[in-house]
């Protein structure tokens, strides 16, 4: 899970750096999906910190959920 958040910070970042330099972007799909699939926790945090995607409500709530599903779930595997 380390990996994936890592992987999608990255990713965030570096579309929001070719967003200032008018590059090729990333698909928002790749990065809505990359979220889902663990990514949440750090992809959202690097949202916040570039400011990049915030204003995007589909980022900020499917971000948010993830980060919740994957609370619980690491909840219960560790915690429960």
């Amino acid at each position: 899970m380390i990996i994936i958040n890592l992987i999608t910070a990255f990713t965030y970042a570096f579309d929001k750096y070719q967003a200032k330099r008018k590059g090729e972007r990333v698909k928002e799909s790749t990065l809505l999906t990359m979220s889902m699939l663990g990514g949440a926790f750090l992809g959202y945090l690097t949202m916040l910190v570039c400011h990049h995607k915030t204003r995007k409500t589909k980022f900020n709530v499917i971000n948010l959920l993830s980060i919740l599903v994957y609370s619980i779930i690491l909840y219960n595997l560790f915690i429960h």
